[in-house]
């Protein structure tokens, strides 16, 4: 009687084991898509339905793998509870919502879980959930930080005008973006000589950017240097990758103006005579922002304007440009009331060509 009663107690102990679950999940596994650009995914509902003949016993949900705490109370996970305090989900994979921890279900009811996947850490994680035996696989992938870089300024238009030191060209500015996954590690920034970068000293949280600036770095006379200069940045991520972009200084062929002769010459008392002065770009870039001017050394009291600009057609034609191997012309007037040299100086200017400056003299004769 004794050995039945073992054999009756095994048998049924072996068959409690190997017994089918009474619920079925829908869907049986969930893969979810890379995250890549958000720090959680979407809750991905999972549900339980007792396909049994009777009432299902008390559920309860056990978890293994990269699955954070499934304890709840009152169908909220504790994770979730404490993410209000603060401290988040500890998984990969959480459960966000647990409708299902406790209850009984009748026959053909059904109940429902939510779970996310969380970026913690990047790579692939796989975990299972267990829903009184129920097993449901979980697979997820969360995508490293990656940087993008853009120019916000490729090409830098450098002009010189006189002796150095000019204008100092830049700042090239570039916007260093992160593009996908959590937070980013530092950044290491270098460029090709002779340029140098500042900005970008820390790692961005994913969707946000930091700014590059760029700036010529050797005070040499860059007008003397034909053609466009190239540059490079490259940017490290510790996490986040390497990206690199090219930027361009132009230089400016800056040429230096020439003036004929604006000498009258000798000319007569009181007897007054126009001199034409030829102005001539011989640069290979058009002067912009011409202007002319004109001091009258010898004026005085007696005689304001023995000598005087009276007509300018470059500074007033064509805005204030003159072509590459252009030319345009001036006209002086001198109308002098002694036997005297008289003198004074003639200077054409420009944004971006050298200035030039002729002297101007008349000899007053009776």
């Amino acid at each position: 009687m004794v050995r039945v009663l073992l054999i009756l107690s095994v048998l049924s102990s072996a068959c409690a084991q190997k017994a089918p679950s009474f619920l079925v999940a829908n869907p049986p596994s969930v893969d979810f898509d890379t995250l890549s650009q958000v720090a959680r995914s979407t809750p991905f509902p999972i549900e339980f339905t007792n396909i049994g003949k009777t009432p299902s016993p008390n559920i309860h949900l056990d978890a293994t793998g990269d699955v954070g705490q499934v304890f709840s109370i009152q169908g909220i996970p504790i994770c979730t509870r404490l993410t209000l305090l603060g401290a988040p989900c500890d998984g990969a994979f959480n459960v966000v919502q647990n409708d299902c921890e406790g209850t009984m279900l009748a026959p053909g009811d059904s109940c429902s879980i939510y779970v996310t996947l969380d970026y913690t850490a990047t790579g692939s994680f796989a975990g299972t959930l267990n829903m009184s035996g129920t097993e449901v696989p979980l697979h997820g992938t969360v995508a490293s930080p990656q940087i993008a870089i853009a120019a916000l300024t490729e090409t830098q238009q450098s002009v010189y005008q006189g002796d150095w030191p000019g204008p100092t060209p830049g700042p090239w500015r570039f916007s260093i973006t992160n593009v996908s996954g959590g937070t980013t590690g530092p950044f290491t920034v270098s460029t090709t000589d002779p340029f140098s970068a500042s900005g970008c000293d820390m790692g961005v949280e994913y969707g946000q950017s930091c700014e590059l600036d760029v700036s010529y770095l050797h005070q040499v006379p860059l007008d003397t240097v034909p053609g466009d200069q190239l540059g490079t940045i490259a940017v490290h991520a510790a996490i986040g990758g390497d990206v690199s972009a090219n930027f361009t200084l132009r230089v400016q062929q800056s040429g230096t103006f020439q003036l004929s002769d604006a000498a009258f010459g000798s000319i007569g008392v009181n007897m007054p005579v126009s001199h034409i002065v030829t102005v001539m770009n011989p640069g290979r870039e058009t002067a912009e922002g011409l202007k002319v001017s004109f001091i009258d050394d010898s004026a005085s009291s007696a005689e304001p304007n023995p000598i005087f600009l009276a007509d300018d057609n470059c500074s007033n034609f064509s805005a204030g440009t003159l072509n590459a191997g252009g030319s345009c012309t001036l006209r002086l007037v001198a109308n002098v009331a002694s036997a005297i040299q008289y003198t004074g100086r003639l200077t054409v200017t420009a944004d971006n060509t050298h200035p030039a400056t002729a002297p101007v003299t008349a000899t007053g004769t009776r």
